[in-house]
């Protein structure tokens, strides 16, 4: 039977996770912009040429005309920012309360999140929802830098989360 720890750590506990998946989406630009330097030429030319609006900015842009909100143009993209950090921190709580559950969680969990939030939000979920065109638009390269920043992502969260873990203990 798995260990649970006690119920008082629960807060504590989401809002280490909260933080170490604002710095793991935090590192997911750097990363993102590193792995470009690796794409080919033809590639990125045709990204810069085909770039659509990010699938934050649409989400963010969806949601405040939901809540009939007007999103003026010129705060799209810190909208859409803000929605990439929600949803970061949103997982890494979550990733919190896997380690709550199973405390000697493996080291690699993280990057296990940070792939695992590529394959069913970039490549399934986003696409599905309109949010950005079909993965088959997109070279190779492409999923390959995004699934390279989810990595970091996850890789980042998982280790931040266990430093804070161990600090505020």
């Amino acid at each position: 039977m798995p260990r649970i720890r006690p119920r008082d750590t629960l807060w504590k506990d989401l809002l280490e996770g909260a933080l170490a998946g604002a710095v793991g989406t935090a590192l997911m630009t750097p990363a993102q912009r590193a792995l470009t330097r690796l794409q080919s030429p033809r590639d990125r030319e045709w990204e810069r040429q085909t770039s659509t609006t990010p699938a934050t900015e649409v989400l963010a842009r969806r949601a405040s005309e939901a809540a009939g909100v007007h999103l003026p143009r010129t705060k799209e993209a810190l909208a859409g920012q803000g929605v990439h950090f929600v949803y970061g921190m949103v997982w890494g709580a979550f990733h919190a309360l896997v380690h709550r559950r199973r405390p000697g969680w493996m080291l690699g969990s993280g990057l296990m999140l940070g792939a695992l939030l590529w394959l069913v939000g970039d490549e399934v979920l986003v696409p599905a929802l309109h949010l950005s065109p079909p993965p088959e638009a997109f070279p190779a390269s492409s999923h390959l830098k995004a699934l390279g920043a989810h990595l970091a992502y996850g890789g980042a969260t998982d280790g931040v989360f266990r430093l804070l873990h161990r600090a505020l203990a």
